[in-house]
């Protein structure tokens, strides 16, 4: 059925209207939902452009424009709720989903307000959701591109983001006591902060720092290439961990931030591109793991790899103390590079001018 209506205010404050299956709401001019408008699935809403600033949820299509207005949200309930025309969510507006329900726009966005999928999935496929606002929550973010020029702020339980993703320099990207997976190519421009608080980050693709990534402890997964620019930071300490499944390249001399924290390297072949007096707490390679060492020198605390597999035409200096089963021996690296216990604190730090270094070898310091 169809109900037609050539002015409609819309309904007032605490109002109800319901469309069951098959029915349509068609408003020819715009109007003003204050109350709840429920679009079952099958239920259709056209015509002129909605306000709302109350709740519109459901599993049917809107194929009117859509104005969600500060106080408006806009939730898909027990299935797929469309948005067919152009949508536009105000700041204090909320699009949202409930678990195992989709919320599909089927146009470009600009987020003033907040999305959150609460366990379901907000749906922009192939398209540019441009984020002013904020992301947050858990559930399936799903675009072309997504554009973060706000807060993006996970937590409360699994966050998948299928797009390719481009954090904005002063803005962040954070996750908190939970998991955020990214399934496109990632980039953080200058300026920007990935920050990982007791959660779990997963990047599938490449993921390129010009800004601040910092964990805080946390375990940090890269399945793709890792690059830092010139501006690039990774910063981690006691109980981080950063788990490599492609190449690590840095391009800041003071970009490598973790003379306290793992770095682990998996399976396959792996380079590690460095500039500057690098310090890592612990250096582990999978047993099927193979490394080439480029650019700098490297300073390791404790060392998980042998020499068989690294090449390198640099030199690797290891902690004597934490590094046992090595016995301070030297060993040759392919390449021409030397695996070699660290000289004495003091010529380094005169050398080098790095109190961290200095902290780095306290342990060989006390031995004796």
């Amino acid at each position: 059925s169809m109900l037609r209506v050539n002015g409609f205010g819309g309904q007032p404050q605490s109002g109800q209207i319901t469309l069951r299956n098959g029915a349509i709401l068609q408003s020819l001019a715009l109007w003003t939902n204050s109350g709840t408008l429920t679009v079952a699935a099958g239920a259709t809403v056209a015509g002129a452009a909605v306000q709302n600033q109350s709740v519109i949820e459901g599993a049917g299509v809107i194929n009117a424009a859509l104005g969600n207005r500060s106080g408006g949200t806009v939730r898909a309930t027990n299935g797929v709720l469309t948005l067919g025309g152009i949508v536009t969510n105000f700041a204090g507006g909320t699009l949202a989903a409930t678990p195992n329900a989709e919320l599909a726009l089927n146009n470009d966005l600009v987020n003033q307000g907040t999305m959150n999928p609460q366990g379901g999935s907000i749906n922009l496929p192939y398209l540019t959701l441009t984020n002013s606002g904020t992301l947050s929550g858990f559930g399936t973010f799903r675009a072309g591109n997504i554009i973060n020029g706000g807060l993006a702020s996970f937590s409360g339980g699994l966050a998948d983001i299928e797009a390719v993703y481009n954090n904005l320099g002063g803005k962040t990207t954070r996750v908190t006591s939970a998991s955020a997976r990214f399934f496109g190519a990632v980039s953080n421009q200058a300026g920007g902060i990935f920050k990982n608080t007791s959660g779990n980050f997963t990047f599938y693709d490449t993921f390129y720092n010009a800004g601040l990534y910092a964990s805080d402890p946390a375990t940090n997964v890269f399945s793709g290439d890792v690059i830092l620019g010139e501006s690039g930071a990774i910063s981690g300490g006691e109980g981080d961990v950063f788990q490599m499944g492609g190449d690590l390249t840095v391009r800041n001399s003071n970009g490598l931030d973790i003379a306290l924290a793992t770095l682990q390297f998996g399976g396959g072949a792996h380079t590690l591109d460095l500039v500057g007096t690098p310090v890592i707490g612990n250096l582990t390679l999978d047993g099927s793991a193979s490394m080439t060492l480029l650019g700098a020198d490297l300073y390791v605390g404790v060392l998980g790899a042998s020499a068989s597999q690294i090449w390198s035409p640099q030199t690797i200096y290891y902690n004597e103390t934490l590094n046992p089963q090595l016995s301070g021996q030297f060993f040759g690296l392919s390449g021409g590079g030397v695996l070699a216990p660290v000289p004495e604190p003091g010529v380094v730090a005169l050398l080098m001018g790095s109190t961290l270094l200095l902290g780095f070898l306290r342990p060989r310091q006390r031995k004796g």
